[in-house]
């Protein structure tokens, strides 16, 4: 009895022995299992470098989206600099005033008049004789106190347009009329504009030179841009002082055949429709050569040819050959702008 005792004691021992050894092997395999799998997992290279460029849109484009184009622009970046990326990110302003109020910024942006004043601080100096660009009233617009806080990289352009009249800047403010209907008479106003008091024709036209109730639709400096196209095409006026995208909607119209007659004339060489790049001033020291190298590509020669994709002018260079873009481009040659801060 005694010996059985003994036995079952010396069994028991063997047991916790052996759970015991194969817990310390388990253990010392557990690193070599993690090392395996480590082999497998994407290796991120010292020399990679991943900027964020915000795209806040404060005036309709031309052809199509310049968002879009920015990001394949971005592409292109990255296949002649392998390792280096720019991601594009579209915001809104008010999210814009989010991010700015969190004391949060971006290591690029792109955007127009009207918000500039919220950024100056914001924006990393440059030096002007960095950036070649043709256009010196549009560079020495981003230019305060000596320092270039951004670089245009396109801008856009106003024109009159006109469905049923000719001499459209003759007839700008006298083609207005009333018709009377048997339900009320009808206003048809002479010209309308949008913009919101921030871009629009009434940094371009003297309006002062309106000379009766019904040359100018009521309260214009309130549209958007959209909204006076959209009360245009319903003959809430005659002529529309419109942008770029415009002249491309109608365009597109009597290409369809949805009209019979366009008149499109230059209104002048004054723009406040431009797009500017600038670097944020909180960015890392190690990416601020990409950046740099990023405004450098976009203002390049084979970049800025690809505006006429979406249908932009060039401050660099004349892109449009023929039709009524390359009338508007040499009106634009010497492009006049205001100052953005």
């Amino acid at each position: 009895m005694r010996k059985n005792v003994v036995k079952a004691i010396v069994v028991f021992l063997l047991c916790g022995v052996v759970v015991f050894v194969s817990g310390v092997i388990f253990k010392m395999k557990k690193p070599a299992e993690s090392s395996k799998s480590d082999f497998f997992a994407p290796q991120i290279s010292n020399e990679q470098k991943i900027l964020e460029l915000w795209y806040v849109e404060t005036f309709e484009g031309g052809a199509s989206s310049r968002s879009a184009w920015l990001n394949n622009v971005a592409v292109e970046f990255e296949k002649e600099n392998s390792g280096q990326f720019v991601l594009v990110k579209s915001i809104t302003e008010s999210e814009l005033a989010i991010h700015l109020a969190n004391g949060e910024f971006c290591d690029l942006i792109c955007f127009g008049s009207g918000i500039s004043e919220n950024l100056e601080n914001s924006l990393y100096s440059l030096t002007p004789e960095d950036y070649k660009i043709s256009q010196t009233n549009l560079k020495n617009s981003a230019i305060k106190n000596g320092n270039l806080l951004a670089v245009p990289i396109m801008f856009n352009g106003y024109a009159l347009i006109s469905t049923e009249l000719e001499n459209l800047s003759e007839n700008l403010f006298t083609s207005g009329e009333i018709i009377e209907q048997r339900r009320g008479n009808k206003k048809i106003y002479s010209c309308i504009y949008g913009g919101k008091n921030r871009v629009g024709a009434q940094n371009v036209i003297n309006l002062k030179s309106a000379e009766s109730e019904m040359s100018i639709y009521p309260e214009s400096y309130k549209l958007s841009t959209f909204e006076a196209y959209s009360n245009f095409n319903n003959g809430k006026a005659k002529i529309l002082i419109g942008t770029l995208r415009d002249v491309f909607r109608m365009q597109n119209k009597l290409d369809l055949g949805v009209i019979d007659k366009l008149t499109i004339e230059p209104l002048s060489s004054f723009t406040d429709l431009v797009c500017y790049l600038s670097i944020g001033k909180t960015i890392s020291e190690d990416k601020l050569s990409v950046a740099e190298s990023f405004l450098k590509f976009v203002l390049s020669d084979k970049i800025q040819t690809s505006l006429n994709l979406v249908g932009q002018f060039s401050p660099c260079k004349d892109i449009f050959n023929d039709g009524i873009l390359d009338q508007l481009e040499n009106v634009y040659s010497n492009a006049k702008c205001p100052n953005l801060f």
